[in-house]
């Protein structure tokens, strides 16, 4: 893919007060147009919205499809859904080696 040039923000899409989501669009070099779906964080610390890694970003051509799945999943995802697993709990901190009684 070639690379890309500047992308017009189309929406956005506020989660929290410090995440949002925002779909823009842009042309690459060859003239292809794509949609650029990313979720952004706000830091406590600043004002400036941040890009996350996560996100998708998929052939303008290919839209309607990729629109239409996320529309489907979307309107099952509660009878679909499955449970995700407990996360394990980690000791906070770094571990001590304990000490040999020869030393």
């Amino acid at each position: 893919m070639a690379k890309k040039q500047k992308e017009a923000v189309e929406r956005e899409v506020l989660l929290t007060d410090a995440t949002k989501v925002v779909i823009s669009s842009f042309l690459n070099d060859d003239g292809e147009a794509f949609v650029n779906m990313r979720k952004f964080y706000k830091k406590k610390s600043e004002d400036k919205w941040m890009p996350d890694r996560q996100g998708i970003v998929f052939r303008a051509k290919k839209g309607k499809k990729v629109i239409k799945t996320l529309i489907e999943c979307y309107q099952n995802v509660e009878e679909e859904a499955v449970p995700l697993p407990p996360k394990e709990d980690k000791p906070k901190g770094k571990k001590k080696k304990p000490k040999d009684d020869d030393e």
